[in-house]
């Protein structure tokens, strides 16, 4: 159940821009599936990290998510896939071992201005951001439980035990304000750190480390295989950025 050359994934930190970026260019053709976690982590869910390798990436987990994503992407009758999940900054040679017809659009935004934006979503979720994107006059926390559920059931019924915690921990946040253990793209380490230092320095550790494996990742591709969007060019003029986009995904 293949379709190559219609997979293009956002990659970019957590609060760099990636969720206005696919708000922006999804629709028409395009299926956007927002940070499907769960089926990334299939048969790698004993790893407390997000940093999957290639080697990562079986035989039997390359054909369960291919027939997931491209499952999707039949059933909704569109032609091209969008994915972005920015724990995808820490995977990207898994990604490009699963979907090697793959293209990216990279994210760039200032480390520091990052840091800023996550550590207040790690803590109350709810900004001027999300309000942004989704409406002003919408309950996000119960926006947020939904999908946290949504997810949970697109996981297969016997992988519940592995993915419960997490899924559990986010709706524990969204209902009941019980403090998020961990938030965002989980590097090597992070929960050792979180143990010595205060959430506003790992999130700038973990920014750090998610631009730094997406750049070298990307120095390694092809110039046909992805573009760069910069924050400050996606925020002041949006609609040339998407226009740009879409020319790279070819809807133009």
């Amino acid at each position: 159940m293949d379709n190559p050359n219609k997979v293009v994934i956002i990659v970019g930190p957590a609060r760099s821009g990636t969720t206005f970026l696919a708000s922006l260019i999804q629709g028409g053709s395009i299926l956007y599936l927002e940070e499907p976690n769960l089926i990334w982590s299939y048969r790698n869910y004993n790893q407390d990290h997000d940093q999957l390798n290639k080697d990562d990436a079986r035989n039997e987990v390359t054909q369960y998510i291919r027939k997931r994503f491209f499952g999707k992407l039949v059933r909704a009758n569109k032609e091209i896939l969008l994915e972005k999940t920015p724990a995808t900054c820490l995977r990207l040679p898994f990604v490009e071992a699963i979907f090697p017809e793959a293209k990216y659009i990279f994210l760039e935004r200032d480390v520091c201005q990052i840091a800023n934006s996550a550590e207040r979503k790690w803590l109350s979720e709810i900004d001027s951001n999300t309000k942004r994107i989704y409406g002003e006059g919408k309950n996000h926390r119960f926006r947020q439980v939904v999908l946290q559920a949504k997810k949970l059931f697109d996981a297969p019924l016997v992988d519940w035990v592995h993915y419960g915690k997490r899924i559990f921990s986010e709706m524990a946040f969204m209902l009941f304000g019980v403090r998020r253990r961990v938030w965002g793209p989980r590097y090597i380490g992070i929960k050792e750190d979180l143990k010595v230092s205060p959430i506003n320095v790992v999130c700038k550790k973990q920014a750090e480390i998610c631009l730094e494996m997406a750049r070298s990742f990307r120095d390694e591709l092809p110039p046909h295989k992805y573009i760069v969007v910069s924050y400050d060019d996606l925020k002041s003029k949006p609609l040339q950025v998407r226009d740009c986009v879409q020319g790279f995904m070819g809807l133009h």
